[in-house]
């Protein structure tokens, strides 16, 4: 079943993944191995959904990759090649898999994104529910910060976030829809700064990549001869 796949897939299976690979690896590599998240659902989208792109759309996905690394290693893009991976990281990439693929059966979900939300976080929680008795909920040892935390996870991140991202995957497609996870390398350093963090004129150089890759990848062929198979 479709629903239930897309429960167990985006929301046990990634987030599973996610927090799992953190007790493995650093931020910093957990960041770097997500920025292959787009093109994970590039390549997967073409290989099950025979989405095309543009010479235009592959070069702004490039750019846009090439941006996040430039963020995240302050413009030293070479020490991605120097740091050591480890099963973590693996964990992140197999995460990237699931997220494709929970992606790619969104666009094909007969239903409205507030139903396929709604019915996928139904089904993982009626599979999660068992493990609750394993391990409770710490209402005794939560403080009011912690609960805030938590309120806001539940709310941002989970519920509007996987609405409103199953939303764009079905106007425009996981390739294109992808693309804009890139832009979290940006937010993330503007809200740094905003809270009082230091921001390099390097960084603001990858963010500025980002945005123009993106517009790149995301725009629309003028002429149908322009399309070209992305193994091309």
């Amino acid at each position: 079943m479709p629903l239930a796949a897309a429960g167990i897939l985006g929301v046990i299976g990634y987030n599973l993944l996610l927090y799992g690979a953190l007790a493995y690896t650093s931020p910093m590599n957990a960041a770097i191995v997500n920025s292959l998240n787009p093109a994970i659902i590039v390549v997967l989208s073409y290989a099950l959904l025979r989405e095309r792109l543009s010479k235009t759309n592959i070069a702004g996905f490039l750019l846009s990759l090439a941006g996040v690394l430039f963020i995240l290693t302050d413009g030293h893009i070479a020490h991605v090649f120097r740091m050591n991976y480890n099963r973590g990281d693996l964990m992140m990439l197999a995460a990237g898999v699931v997220w494709a693929l929970y992606s790619i059966i969104g666009k094909k979900l007969p239903v409205p994104p507030i139903t396929a939300t709604t019915c996928s976080v139904f089904f993982s929680l009626l599979l999660l529910w068992p493990f609750a008795f394993f391990y409770p909920f710490p209402a005794d040892h939560i403080s009011a910060a912690g609960l805030a935390g938590l309120i806001y996870i539940c709310l941002f991140p989970s519920i509007l976030s996987f609405l409103f991202w199953n939303i764009s995957v079905q106007k425009v497609g996981p390739s294109h829809a992808g693309v804009y996870l890139n832009l979290i390398a940006v937010f993330t350093a503007v809200i740094t700064f905003l809270l009082g963090g230091a921001l390099s004129v390097l960084q603001l150089a990858g963010g500025a990549i980002v945005l123009f890759g993106v517009y790149l990848a995301t725009k629309a062929p003028k002429v149908k001869t322009e399309q070209v198979d992305i193994a091309g």
